[in-house]
Order: structure tokens, then sequence, then C-alpha cells
């Protein structure tokens, strides 16, 4: 018989690095807690594995793809976990599996990743992309002229 991907889900993504410890599932100061020492890994608001998936699914369907082809930054309007101590509704997705990022205030944060994407497709010269990606922040909520895009690439 042919089930929903719910059906045929039972384990965490990344063999669940990034699911929280069951006694703080769902309880998001908890996990900013548990997300907030040096080196911690960031971890999801829930360790129910559907879910996971499905927001996984959505980056990768939704989210904008970086200039190496590979990785792949969204922005929700929900929160999804927590990353270096904050609450956050970005995610990055590296191949096969994702986890929660801080929007901004690391170099390894959703607006760093926006921000270089962009410097690479300026220092090329690539409005296609460029126009790409100002539409794409327009589609989650945020102002394309604070990343610096310039006005004949906004959408």
């Amino acid at each position: 018989s042919s089930g929903t991907a719910e059906d045929r889900v039972t384990t965490f993504p990344h063999k669940g690095k990034h699911a929280p410890p069951p006694k703080i599932a769902g309880k998001i100061r908890a996990i900013e807690r548990a997300t907030a020492g040096r080196g911690e890994t960031a971890l999801y608001l829930t360790n129910d594995p559907p879910t996971v998936v499905g927001w996984e699914d959505t980056a990768r369907r939704d989210g904008l793809l970086l200039p190496d082809g590979f990785t792949v930054v969204h922005r929700f309007d929900h929160v999804i976990g927590a990353d270096q101590g904050s609450a956050t509704s970005c995610i990055r997705i590296d191949g096969d599996h994702g986890h929660p990022i801080i929007q901004s205030g690391s170099k390894t944060g959703f607006d760093s990743y926006i921000e270089r994407a962009i410097e690479q497709y300026l220092k090329a010269a690539d409005h296609e992309h460029l126009k790409r990606v100002a539409v794409y922040l327009v589609s989650v909520g945020l102002d394309p002229r604070r990343y610096r895009i310039p006005p004949e690439d906004l959408p």
C-alpha cells in the first residue's frame, strides 16, 4: 500500500543528532539553554520525525539554494528550534539532512549565508541570481534592501 511520507518516516534525520532530549522537547527556553554552550549542537523544537522531515522537505522545496549548488537555507514563519542559545525559524540543509541555524549574529547564521551568496553574485555580476535571492527574501518576509542587493536587482 502507498502511505504518506508521515507513514513511512520512523527515524529522526541525521541519526537523531538534532533531536531534543524527550524531557525538553517542545520547551523552547530549555532547548535554547541546551544549545547555548560553545560547540553545542543545534536542536529542533520537536523530536517527532515526521514533523522534522516535513520541515526539511519544505526547506528543500521552498528554500534558497546557495552558490555551492549543495546547501539550502530557509526561513519559516514559525520557530523550528534553537541554535547558539537562541530560538530560530531558520534552517540549513546540507544534502540529506538539515538543522536549525540562528538568523543573525554568527558566520553560520542565515543572514551570513545570504550575504555571502549576494557577495559572490555581485562579484560575478550575476543579476539573474541576485534577482532570485531578492524574490526569495521577499517571499519569507525580509526586505532585500537590508542585504544590500542593488536597486536594479530588486523585484
